[in-house]
């Protein structure tokens, strides 16, 4: 359209791709999911051991399990797409994503924990 109504030319280049091996995955992009569902799995925790609100507690276990996945789900697909792009195996290309998959596993810790305390806590709530 800029060439239509300007009469200059329009001109395209093309980027220079790296070939410089696989790149690391910076964790700063995963932190904001393992933040979440640390927060979230927290409150869970919390409101198990203190509240008799199940519903609200059930939400936030969703949500802190939702984000814990997500956590664990980026790092892994990096270091898969990684290892493909380079032609290398998996495991020699794992230390692209060492910190975020360590971020990962740590913010699936509470999960874990508030997903094997919550039958016994909404039994007792809701009386089953």
């Amino acid at each position: 359209m800029r060439q239509k109504m300007w009469h200059t030319p329009v001109t395209f280049k093309v980027t220079p791709k790296d070939t410089g091996g696989p790149r690391p995955l910076l964790a700063r992009l995963t932190a904001p999911f393992a933040g979440l569902a640390v927060m979230l799995s927290s409150v869970a925790l919390y409101g198990e051991l203190t509240s008799p609100a199940a519903g609200y507690v059930f939400l936030c276990l969703i949500g802190g399990t939702a984000y814990a996945a997500v956590a664990l789900a980026v790092p892994v697909l990096h270091v898969r797409e990684a290892a493909r792009a380079s032609a290398k195996r998996f495991k020699s290309v794992l230390w692209t994503a060492r910190l975020s998959l360590a971020l990962g596993v740590l913010s699936s810790l509470p999960a874990a924990a508030a997903i094997i305390f919550y039958p016994a806590y909404a039994a007792a709530v809701l009386g089953w």
